[in-house]
């Protein structure tokens, strides 16, 4: 939709360089508001977007089968979030900068497991 000249509402943009597609809300000409990214290598994005980026809640679903669910500030994990992996692995807890960080439950074979990840390893607490 358009309000004069400027993107405004929901649409639909296909990038023809990058080829990726991007179904959702537009406010002023920027990707903002709720919409769905889907990318060439299979990725999916559908969630919270400010001026492009991803911010606040949102799924990204992953090629490889992985699942993130959670928090994003300007287009990074960040804050609570849950990431489930193709072999039924889920980690449930605190992201910072992108990576799982802090305290959270590893849910793994029907067991919960409440932990602390820190420098890449978890720690049982």
């Amino acid at each position: 939709q358009f309000l004069g000249d400027r993107l405004n509402g929901r649409g639909i943009i296909h990038f023809k360089v990058e080829g990726h597609d991007y179904d959702g809300d537009f406010k002023d000409n920027e990707i903002t508001g709720n919409g769905v990214f889907r990318w060439t290598n299979g990725d999916v994005y559908d969630g919270q977007l400010t001026r492009g980026k991803m911010n606040g809640f949102g799924r990204y679903t992953y090629a490889n089968g992985q699942i993130y669910e959670g928090n994003y500030v300007n287009g990074i994990k960040e804050g609570k979030g849950k990431l489930t992996y193709p072999n039924g692995f889920v980690y449930d807890g605190d992201f910072i900068g992108g990576r799982p960080r802090g305290n959270a439950n590893i849910i793994s074979g029907g067991k919960t497991i409440p932990v602390e990840y820190t420098d890449g390893r978890f720690y049982q607490v």
